[in-house]
């Protein structure tokens, strides 16, 4: 872990970046409550950019990059605003969580010739994510959830240069399908 925050903790301003070889080493790595985020850069290589395995994710204003995943929650719900994820190899943020999140105002960028997953639910019984105001550009999947719920809810999100936009994510009629011309 290149760097673990404590309980009632925030992480400002900071940079780390995880040079190491071996799979599945984050770079920020938050397991207990009260831990936040606010303008950091994230790198992992070949792990996680940052990473909640027992709490709460919360990410303000960060920017996750050339990792194999930008974000992951297992337990607690994703609460993710302004940040960017960028060219992540497999994923952009995935949650576990069976509780909800709130995913606004992102940039999930895969690349321009499609990469990886934007958002990615895979817990069984997830229910009541909301996303609104999102760009989803050049990935493979934008929104990918494994099993529909039916109680997720998304709307302003613009899905542009895309392979799929969404796998069992219900999409809004707000949503756009507009060329963001970054």
């Amino acid at each position: 872990v290149g760097f673990r925050l404590g309980a009632n903790s925030t992480a400002t301003n900071c940079h780390v970046r995880n040079h190491s070889t071996t799979a599945a080493r984050p770079a920020y790595e938050s397991n207990a409550a009260g831990v936040g985020f606010v303008d950091c850069e994230g790198v992992s290589q070949n792990g996680t950019a940052f990473i909640s395995t027992t709490t709460i994710l919360r990410m303000n204003g960060c920017y996750a990059h050339d990792s194999n995943i930008g974000a992951s929650t297992t337990t607690g719900a994703p609460l993710i605003n302004g940040s960017i994820f960028e060219g992540n190899r497999t994923n952009c943020l995935t949650s576990a969580s069976v509780v909800d999140g709130i995913i606004q105002d992102n940039l999930f960028y895969g690349r321009e010739g499609k990469q990886g997953t934007g958002p990615q639910f895979t817990g069984a019984s997830s229910i009541g994510h909301r996303m609104f105001n999102n760009i989803l550009y050049g990935l493979t999947t934008a929104v990918d959830v494994t099993t529909a719920q039916g109680v997720d809810d998304s709307g302003f999100n613009d899905y542009f240069n895309n392979t799929t936009d969404v796998s069992n994510w219900p999409k809004s009629g707000s949503d756009l399908a507009v060329d963001p011309t970054f």
